[in-house]
């Protein structure tokens, strides 16, 4: 069972140094091909209105506001996370994804290392569908259950935190649940990367 407030506490410990550990070696490495990929799926964000789900200390978010949308919102449950993201551009909303609700409408997402978290991924999905404008595109990552989501999911189980791996098959029914339809899918190690879009 995922403990979701040993979740919290473990990064809001991490917070302060989360953003540059993640982007120092070997890190940088796996971030660098998740991020091509990413951006790839996700398109052109000029003046659109985007959201970062689960977006830790706003790895993307600071991507994404360069490249001018109309609006960005950074959503994470830790508020330490948060903080760590200065750019007044980008809007932060504390909330939990499975308890997800904005009145906001978006027109792309990303949702990249946050389902492994989560109790109930199949809310989380949904709940970002429900924020989703008609035909959203929604770029999701999370990892996958082989040699190196195993190693990925070890060192979470160090720090008392048991995490989510997924196969294919399983993600492909949460998002047949959830209302998304698969238009791209790439692979990078332990990471699943989906282009989706929003059925109706």
């Amino acid at each position: 069972m995922i403990n979701v407030r040993n979740i919290r506490t473990y990064f809001n410990k991490k917070s302060k140094k989360y953003h540059t550990k993640s982007i120092s070696f070997p890190w940088c490495l796996i971030r660098k091909f998740e991020k091509n990929i990413i951006f790839s799926f996700l398109g052109n964000v000029r003046n659109l209105k985007i959201a970062d789900v689960g977006s830790g200390s706003g790895y993307y978010s600071k991507i994404i506001i360069k490249k001018k949308p109309k609006e960005i919102y950074a959503i994470d449950n830790s508020a330490e996370m948060l903080n760590q993201i200065k750019e007044k551009k980008i809007k932060k909303i504390k909330q939990n994804s499975e308890e997800l609700i904005i009145n906001k409408k978006f027109d792309k997402l990303i949702c990249a290392g946050l389902l492994e978290f989560n109790t109930n991924p199949l809310k989380t999905l949904k709940n970002i569908n429900k924020i989703s404008k008609k035909k959203a595109i929604l770029v999701l990552l999370c990892p996958k259950n082989n040699f190196f989501g195993k190693l990925y999911r070890k060192f979470y189980l160090n720090n008392n935190i048991k995490i989510k791996l997924f196969s294919t098959l399983e993600i492909k029914k949460l998002l047949k649940k959830s209302n998304w339809n698969i238009l791209k899918k790439d692979e990078f190690l332990l990471s699943m990367i989906f282009k989706l879009r929003k059925n109706g």
